[in-house]
């Protein structure tokens, strides 16, 4: 067994049995947080296949699956992850994914919280939830959730588009009833970030 550094930033390791698992250096999403949805999903998708207990990288997965609409794929993981624990959060977050494509809201936030609950740090069940939730008009609910998650991980692009929604929403919301919140948009220029994106959000 030998262990090869891609240029992508994975690490290849090229088992006995004649697989190559794809692995990530520090971890498994680093193409998604790139911006990169197709090399992830296409990655994430392999390292699936060649090993269908891991769970690892599987809520990214099941989101890219969703915002793809890809709905018979996001079924099938979710029955494969399910069937191998239920005890992690990574097959709930699947499970929410596919009620959520399938405009299942309350189905959706039931499994975003057990995601929740099978592990409190857990970003994408977080944020899962916290979409749901917007979608569903509670405001306040989905923008708690995207700020606990943003204490997790910052740098997810995500989760300040998330938020931003939030207040969009809540500003139509008050011009119909005739005032106005009080907050306050802060745009900072961090070139090419973690992200890879020029322009990052913070709500301040």
């Amino acid at each position: 067994m030998y262990v090869r550094r891609a240029k992508n930033g994975l690490v290849t390791k090229k088992c006995k049995i004649g697989y190559t698992c794809l692995v990530s250096k520090s971890c498994e999403t680093f193409l998604f947080f790139q911006g990169d949805s197709t090399s992830a999903c296409s990655n994430l998708h392999c390292a699936h296949k060649v090993d269908p207990h891991n769970l690892r990288g599987m809520d990214v997965l099941a989101a890219i699956y969703c915002r793809e609409r890809r709905g018979r794929d996001l079924e099938a993981l979710a029955t494969k992850l399910i069937a191998v624990s239920e005890e992690a959060a990574e097959p709930w977050v699947a499970m929410g994914y596919y009620c959520y494509l399938n405009k299942k809201g309350s189905r959706a936030v039931y499994f975003a919280h057990k995601a929740c609950m099978s592990n409190q740090r857990s970003v994408e069940a977080l944020l899962l939830k916290g979409n749901v939730l917007l979608d569903l008009k509670k405001l306040p609910d989905a923008m708690n959730h995207f700020r606990e998650a943003m204490l997790i991980a910052p740098y997810r692009f995500e989760l300040h588009k998330g938020l931003i929604d939030c207040y969009i929403a809540q500003v139509g919301h008050y011009e119909i009833g005739g005032s106005q919140p009080s907050f306050s948009l802060h745009i900072t220029c961090s070139g090419r970030d973690y992200l890879g994106v020029e322009n990052l959000c913070y709500i301040i």
